[in-house]
This record gives structure tokens, C-alpha cells and sequence, in this order.
């Protein structure tokens, strides 16, 4: 009975409201969302224009790079051949798609043609068309799929790469190796947005997914937003997407600065500190109370401790996280997609997807963070402890894996 009335709670808003979806703030990143960032677009499509080889857009998690790689994709897609890898791809992958553009299809199934994949001047005379390769997460490629790019490149003038990642990609514990990082024609920073850029993506966003000018939030409220969030793309985008359910809850149909204010400071006193104990308690609580939940290495994590070795898996304090707290702290399409797993699992990413009515690859994708790839641990500081939230194995009924919660998530949403 609770849910139906919240279901009919968040229609009847939506009808007030005027908006063909419910909530325009989630996890998408279509090119026709894309706001700002013009300068940078500039550069990068001279660069492209050009023919120049190598460019690095990087930036920290949140700041946008998937969005702008998808917008230049977009934008270039009906002139040239475009490859955009959402995630570093196996070399087998990549050098199959790049066959694909190699002549007669057909042929090549047959036998007829065959295309060495290291007779780089070949492949790029077998290429009829400029090709431009973008390709996100760039940071965790391994060394020899950047050698293969770099043999490729310079042996014709067929292709163009992009690296998107974040900013170890070209400083501090450099990924990409020297021989590339001398050949860099372009090499961009990611910043926050400004306040017009905030504003207008905000806007962007309301008038293509709920295709309505009615905007909920007021100009100054918009701002504030902005503000709040530092800025930055992801965080702007979360923070609309909870002030929604703010306003659905309090059936608000026009949010003001004032209530940005108001919703921030109820956040802020609603926060409480994570207990995260240092090594040395966690052995003085081991010695005197053995029987602290351990998810992993169950038996030899004590003698570990107490010989003052660090574990590879730290017990993980589950009882001090509230349901709350761990959804808050991830994005709205990791927490679709647990609360999905919660009463659904195991499931597939094909039918992930399917049943959360979103993109099978952005799907693929975030199962990957949710298993803690891409440092994301590291980008979620208050749950960094969980991860994995979700655990992959081999799908023995068929091809590929399926997905399910840990069981250190799953207890926390059972929680009440």
C-alpha cells in the first residue's frame, strides 16, 4: 500500500508538473544534452580537421570528458569514420573493429581478403576514409594497445586518437608512455563549468528528456545549485536529481534559492561521520572480539593482524552504514541498478539493462565501477570500504556473467 501511494505521489506531481519523464536528471550523457565547454571544442576540432594524430582530454571523475567525447562523436560521425570506446578495449576488440572499416566485408568472411593486423601501411590504404578513435578511460590501457595505436597512426594518415581520462593519464604516474606523451598535439584540461554553463545544462536537460520550459528551479536556485556542487557536471546533476525527490515530497512545483538552502543545510545536518577504524584498533578489536564479520580471506585475516602484515581485505564495518548513506553516496544509475539487483539478482547486464530501461554499454559500464574499476573507490571516499558492491561470475547457463550484490551490500539494504 506504501509504494502504490508513493507511485501515485510522484505521477500526479509529474501530470502538475507538466514533464514527460519523471526525472530529467539521471544518468544519461546524449550528445543533444551537452552544454559548454566551447573552447575546448574548438581545439579539438581543429585538431581532428587537421589530421593530427594524438590528443589527451583529461580531468577528474565527474567533470564531463564522457559527455564531450560523445558530443564529438556525434558531430563527426556523418563525415568520417568514428570508433568510441566507452572503456579501454581487449586488443582483440579494437583490432576487429578496425578490420571492419578494411574493404569488402564479405570478402574478408570468406577468405578471400585477409588483413594481417600488423601490416599497418596496408590496413591504412585498405581504409577509405578518415578515422577518428576516441577512446574513454584511457588510463587504465594497457602499454602494448598504445604501441599498437602509435604503429597504426604513423604508418598512413587514415586515423586520429583521442584519449580521454583522468588526469594520471599525462601527470604525476604517467599511463601513456613517452614516446606518445613527446607526440601530444593537443592536450586539454577538463574545468567546472561556469555559471552560465551550469545554468544552461540544467535547462539543456529539462527542455530535450522532460521537453517542457517549465524548469522547477528559479534562476537563483539554479545558481545555487551550482554553486553548492562546486561547478561540476556530475555533482550539478545529482544534487537536481535529489532535489526532485525534494520537491515531489514536499509538492513544490517551483523550487527556489531559498529551498536549494533549505535542502542543503537539512543534508548537512542529517550527515554523520562513517566510523572508519585505523589498523591498529581494528587489531585490538579482532584480538578481543573475534567475531567481526570478515567477507573474504575468512581464515588467515587474524593471523595476518595480529603478526602486524596488512590483509589484502579488510573486515568492513557494515553495521555502522545506514541504508540511506550508502545510496546517497552513489550516482542515481549505480543506485538503480542495486536496488534492481536487490530484488532481482542474479541478472545479466543484457537484462540489466533491459529492465532499467537503459543503454546496454552505460550499463556494462557502471557494473564495472560498482566492482570498484577505474579507482572508483577512491572518487566515493564515504563507502570506499564496500567495494565491490556487486559481485561478477561466469554465467554458467550461457555466455558471458551475471551480477549480483555482495553480501555486505545486501545487508545494509535490508535494512530498514
Amino acid at each position: 500500500m506504501f509504494f502504490e501511494e508513493k507511485i501515485k505521489k510522484i505521477e500526479e506531481w509529474q501530470q502538475k508538473q507538466g514533464w514527460e519523464v519523471k526525472n530529467p536528471f539521471t544518468h544519461v550523457t546524449m550528445p543533444e544534452l551537452f552544454v559548454g565547454f566551447e573552447d575546448i571544442l574548438s581545439k579539438v576540432y581543429s585538431f581532428i580537421e587537421l589530421n593530427k594524430n594524438y590528443a589527451v582530454i583529461y580531468g577528474q571523475y565527474g567533470f564531463g570528458k564522457t559527455a564531450l567525447i560523445k558530443k564529438i562523436a556525434e558531430d563527426f560521425k556523418n563525415k568520417y569514420n568514428v570508433i568510441l570506446f566507452e572503456e579501454p578495449p581487449e586488443k582483440t576488440y579494437l583490432i576487429k573493429k578496425i578490420k571492419e572499416l578494411c574493404g569488402n566485408q564479405l570478402l574478408q568472411k570468406i577468405g578471400l581478403i585477409r588483413i594481417d593486423e600488423n601490416d599497418y601501411e596496408k590496413i591504412n590504404k585498405q581504409i577509405r576514409k578518415k578515422t577518428l578513435l576516441i577512446i574513454d578511460e584511457a588510463h587504465a590501457l594497457d602499454e602494448h594497445i598504445f604501441s599498437y595505436l602509435r604503429n597504426l597512426s604513423e604508418s598512413g594518415t587514415s586515423f586520429s586518437i583521442i584519449f580521454a581520462g583522468k588526469t594520471e593519464l599525462v601527470k604525476g604516474n604517467k599511463k601513456i608512455p613517452e614516446y606518445l606523451i613527446d607526440r601530444l598535439e593537443l592536450c586539454e584540461s577538463l574545468r567546472p563549468l561556469t555559471e552560465k554553463e551550469s545554468i544552461g545544462m540544467i535547462k539543456k536537460r529539462i527542455e530535450v528528456l522532460a521537453k517542457s520550459n517549465n524548469y522547477l528551479f528559479t534562476e537563483n536556485a539554479m545558481k545555487k545549485i551550482a554553486e553548492h556542487s562546486k561547478y561540476i557536471p556530475r555533482e550539478i546533476i545529482e544534487n537536481c536529481s535529489r532535489m526532485i525527490e525534494f520537491a515531489i515530497e514536499n509538492n513544490k512545483h517551483e523550487i527556489r534559492k531559498e529551498d536549494v538552502e533549505r535542502f542543503f543545510k537539512m543534508k548537512r545536518d542529517e550527515a554523520t561521520p562513517i566510523y572508519e577504524p585505523s589498523f591498529s584498533t581494528i587489531k585490538e578489536e579482532l584480538k578481543e572480539e573475534p567475531a567481526i564479520e570478515v567477507v573474504e580471506e575468512k581464515t588467515s585475516t587474524l593471523e595476518k593482524l595480529v603478526e602486524g602484515e596488512p590483509p589484502k581485505f579488510v573486515p568492513k564495518q557494515t553495521y555502522n552504514l545506514e541504508k540511506h548513506e550508502l545510496l546517497t553516496a552513489i550516482s542515481p544509475l549505480q543506485r538503480r541498478i542495486l536496488l534492481f539487483l536487490f530484488e532481482e539478482e542474479p541478472k545479466t547486464a543484457v537484462e540489466i539493462a533491459k529492465s532499467i530501461n537503459d543503454k546496454y554499454d552505460t550499463v556494462r559500464h557502471m557494473l564495472k565501477r560498482l566492482q570498484g574499476k577505474y579507482n572508483e573507490p577512491q572518487n566515493r571516499p564515504t563507502i570506499k570500504d564496500l567495494y565491490p558492491l556487486i559481485e561478477e561470475r561466469e554465467n554458467m547457463m550461457g555466455r558471458g556473467y551475471i551480477y549480483s550484490l555482495s553480501p555486505h551490500v545486501r545487508k545494509i539494504l535490508s535494512s530498514d
